[in-house]
């Protein structure tokens, strides 16, 4: 009897849980990098506006942006912009989600959403003509950080656009649609 009373309580033991089903299973890091990023776009540059864009992370995987830019006067105004560009500016908000939790050897691919707006002024024969387009976006990239400092970030976008003129003659000229930013390379620091 004592033997069936020993042998109930072992089994009675094992059925409630062991020692081991008390002890947490490690948990798999997620990626540490960089929390910050500032960086300058490339292909902004090359249109004629000098942005600069901050990037901060509120999770390993998802991201919130703001850029915001000058024109610089010395490349050619947009093809949708008719007239001569007195001044002229850019900025944007959007999110990037980088799916992959974890760095590779050949850095983190990222989808974003991105609202964007241009803005020039246009002066011609003592008439004033402001020029905006706003583009929704969505932006498929890459994005590789050296040393824990230096990024690079590539991506291409696509989406609707609308332009807009605020007219003070109605001789004014109309906007000739084109496509909006369909691609940017930023260079920054990380932190």
């Amino acid at each position: 009897m004592k033997r069936l009373l020993l042998l109930f309580v072992w089994a009675a033991s094992g059925a409630l849980g062991t020692a081991q089903d008390y002890v947490r299973e490690p948990v798999e890091a997620t990626w540490a990098g960089p929390r910050r990023t500032v960086s300058c776009d490339a292909v902004s540059a090359a249109q004629g506006i000098l942005s600069l864009s901050g990037e901060v992370f509120v999770l390993p995987e998802l991201s919130l942006r703001a850029s915001g830019g000058v024109w610089t006067g010395g490349h050619a105004a947009p093809r949708w912009v008719q007239g001569p560009v007195a001044q002229g500016g850019a900025g944007s908000v959007g999110i990037r989600c980088y799916p992959s939790g974890g760095a590779s050897v050949w850095g983190r691919a990222f989808v974003g959403l991105e609202l964007a707006r241009e803005r020039y002024a246009v002066r011609e024969n003592d008439l004033s003509t402001a020029w905006t387009r706003t583009d929704a976006q969505i932006e498929l990239g890459w994005s590789r950080t050296w040393w824990n400092h230096l990024t690079l970030q590539a991506h291409v976008a696509s989406g609707p656009g609308w332009v807009r003129a605020t007219r003070r003659s109605a001789d004014a000229v109309t906007a000739a649609d084109g496509p909006g930013r369909i691609a940017g390379l930023q260079v920054g620091w990380s932190w």
